[in-house]
């Protein structure tokens, strides 16, 4: 069932003419708290309190994978008029571009937004869509970064599960990248926590130098279980993550994402005020974090050192 919440102090006033716009938040969220429409909604009361005069905020709730549910919401908002949807979400992001019908979209996804219909260019764009893409392309710097750190490496095990290997075609890109550094990667998979075990706890995977793990689910899902692992196996690995290294992972190459939710409300108040979505440019992350363990086991070279941005 699709909820729609006002948030507090950007509510409507019956006596108030004309009506009020409605900024349209199609969340996933649990039904008790969705995250990232708080989040969204502070960013918003802090940096742009002057749209509580002429808009309210509506979350619209839908199940997260739910296609049918999210269509939904999308269609709820609609209905209701909103002036512009906000979409946290590769997924919600994709079904609502295919229903806004000119209604403006401002967007948040890890996906490729023109691979997935969301945009047609990053730049400038004939569809009323802006956002931010937080797709994660650095794969070959950080397996750079790991040669670097440790040039005696040569094979090394790449973690992902079958969506990311599906997407990203690792075995053909990522080999080329490794190969031109002098790496060999090889692709391992596992989808839960049972099949990661399996793994990890397989004598084959000793043959490995060293560890690539992707931002994918199962790393998050399984971090806890993955880095101990590959502790008690004494194998360095490379992460994507800073919050990995700070879980005692030995070091990550990161994007920093925090800057998402105060863009998200940038766009959607210049939006608001009348600028055309697609004529204002997808903004992507700008900043990145070297973070690593000097305590891992392997010593690093110091150059690699020198360069981090934490060291733990």
């Amino acid at each position: 069932m699709t909820l729609v919440l006002l948030a507090a102090g950007l509510r409507s006033d019956a006596s108030h003419k004309p009506p009020r716009g409605l900024i349209a938040f199609i969340g996933t969220g649990v039904a008790t708290r969705d995250e990232s429409f708080a989040k969204f909604e502070a960013a918003l009361r802090q940096r742009h309190p002057e749209l509580a005069r002429s808009f309210d905020l509506g979350l619209f709730r839908a199940s997260a994978g739910d296609d049918a549910g999210i269509r939904d919401a999308v269609g709820r908002a609609l209905q209701a008029h909103a002036r512009l949807l906000v979409t946290p979400t590769g997924r919600t992001s994709t079904v609502a571009a295919r229903l806004a019908k000119g209604t403006p979209l401002v967007f948040a996804t890890y996906s490729d937004p023109i691979a997935s219909g969301v945009r047609d260019a990053m730049q400038t764009s004939s569809m009323a869509t802006t956002g931010v893409a937080l797709a994660d392309q650095l794969h070959a710097k950080r397996l750079e970064i790991l040669r670097d750190a440790l040039p005696h490496l040569r094979e090394v095990a790449v973690l992902a599960d079958r969506d990311w290997v599906q997407e990203y075609d690792p075995d053909n890109r990522l080999g080329r990248m490794a190969a031109h550094i002098g790496l060999r990667t090889t692709v391992v998979l596992a989808e839960n926590i049972s099949e990661l075990e399996a793994l990890m706890t397989d004598p084959a995977t000793r043959r490995f130098d060293a560890w690539y793990i992707p931002p994918t689910y199962i790393a998050y899902l399984a971090q806890r279980q993955l880095i101990a692992h590959l502790k008690r196996l004494g194998k360095p690995a490379m992460h994507a993550t800073v919050g990995e290294v700070e879980a005692g992972a030995a070091m990550a190459y990161a994007q920093d994402s925090a800057f998402a939710y105060d863009a998200l409300a940038d766009l959607a108040a210049r939006v608001c005020q009348g600028e055309f979505a697609g004529a204002i440019p997808v903004q992507t992350p700008q900043r990145f974090t070297l973070a690593l363990r000097t305590d891992a086991g392997d010593r690093i070279a110091p150059a690699v050192v020198r360069r981090a941005d934490r060291v733990y």
